[in-house]
């Protein structure tokens, strides 16, 4: 194969070279400038101290490139100083200009106008940016929240919809917004966004903490009805607790129940009041017997000396220290008002000045409403008892095992105490 060799003995030739090696060199300058500028836009925060002297520098060596004149819009917008609204639209203008078609430029322009007060403007530039981008989440939801602000609720709320069809990180502030446009109207609300299962979890959860219960309950309700999954287990669990922060019990447990299977007791009945499902240390569910951290006193099952059943709870005390103690406590599903007596069975060979006994709380204030007598030592299986009223307005009490009398750092204990047949007996 012959070598191909450019002949530049005469002096067309050789200036014919010289051109094409110097439009080379300069194409490659500016490339390499475009490419810098494009560099650095991307990966520099527009509101870090040196954007202020790097914004201006890309924009004045790479004066076509539409990335160097979005980044110095950034900076104008972050920069707060006089006149940098102005700016920063200037800038967004000139980066669409250079690039028609990218619709991240042309939605912050929007977004940019609407901040100025440039409505009509900003309406149009909204417009050409959701014809250029359709389907994006991000675009329908800020186009959407500009029409809501406009009086255009009805189109704005179709973006919005379209928006948490696509992408659920929008249902969240889509029933929020909804939820303030009308006024907490949930037939007006699902009138203009639909009742898709991301926004009526939503919903659910917007709901509780307004005391709107029955309502929150239907949304929870709908999704229970459609599916269930991952994600709406997770949903179901995640109000169930929201539920039990605001002490709605009785509705935590009708969707741990339904949904999620966890074991919750009837109405007025201790869950496993013999411990013969065994106890849980830790991550305990709400309706379980809780066990309070710690190693001191030691808490376990024992197959020794029961009342009935196969197992009896056991806590063996050898302390010093008033701050050894650990609780043991129950949740239980109550009517509101009505009487109830709670007993205990016990057997102790406890030696301590300290006083022993379990009481009840109201599950809806933590006041106490009863306390057993004291719990002396005793070799036979003893019943120690209460009775109480649930308040009207509550829904379940707690059970606690308690200590009282220790006075300062000390409080020696030494022995043995054991329970079984824990139980609620309406009256």
């Amino acid at each position: 194969m012959k070598d191909l060799t450019l002949k530049t003995h005469n002096a067309s030739g050789r200036i014919l070279l010289a051109a094409a090696v110097i439009g080379a060199c300069v194409t490659a300058y500016f490339a390499v400038q475009w490419n810098f500028a494009s560099a650095i836009a991307w990966r520099l925060d527009p509101a870090a101290p040196e954007a202020a002297l790097l914004a201006p520098y890309l924009v004045e060596i790479s004066p076509n490139d539409p990335t160097a004149h979005f980044f110095l819009a950034q900076f104008h917008e972050k920069s707060f100083e006089p006149g940098s609204e102005e700016l920063a639209i200037a800038s967004y203008r000139r980066a669409v200009e250079l690039s028609p078609q990218n619709y991240v430029y042309r939605l912050a322009l929007a977004k940019a106008l609407s901040s100025a007060g440039e409505a009509d403007a900003a309406a149009a530039e909204f417009e050409r940016t959701a014809e250029l981008a359709p389907h994006n989440s991000n675009v329908q939801w800020v186009y959407g929240n500009f029409l809501i602000r406009q009086g255009r609720a009805d189109e704005g709320f179709r973006m919005i919809s379209a928006a948490v069809e696509s992408d659920e990180r929008y249902s969240m502030p889509a029933a929020t917004i909804a939820l303030q446009v009308f006024e907490g109207d949930l037939g007006r609300l699902r009138a203009a966004l639909g009742d898709e299962t991301n926004l009526e979890m939503a919903l659910a959860f917007h709901l509780v903490p307004e005391k709107r219960f029955d309502e929150a309950m239907a949304a929870w309700r709908k999704v229970f009805d459609r599916a269930m999954n991952e994600k709406t287990g997770a949903f179901s669990d995640a109000l169930a607790d929201r539920m039990i922060g605001m002490k709605r019990y009785s509705l935590a447990a009708t969707i741990r129940k339904e949904l999620i299977s966890r074991s919750v007791a009837e109405t007025g009945s201790v869950n496993d009041p013999g411990f013969e499902a065994g106890i849980k240390m830790r991550d305990a569910g709400t309706f379980d017997w809780q066990i309070g951290k710690g190693t001191d006193p030691q808490i376990t099952l024992t197959e020794s000396g029961v009342r009935g059943g196969r197992y009896s709870l056991l806590i063996i005390f050898n302390s010093f220290a008033t701050a050894d103690f650990r609780e043991v406590s129950q949740i239980v599903l109550a009517e509101p008002n009505t009487e109830y007596e709670l007993e205990v069975w016990y057997r102790s060979d406890l030696k301590t000045d300290a006083r022993y006994h379990w009481d009840v709380l109201d599950g809806a204030t933590n006041v106490t409403l009863a306390k057993t007598p004291e719990l002396k030592p005793t070799s036979e299986w003893t019943a120690a008892k209460a009775t109480f009223r649930v308040p009207q307005g509550s829904d379940a009490v707690m059970i606690r095992f308690m200590r009282e009398g220790c006075v300062g750092p000390t409080c020696p204990t030494a022995g043995r105490i054991a329970f079984d047949d824990i139980t609620l007996r309406k009256l």
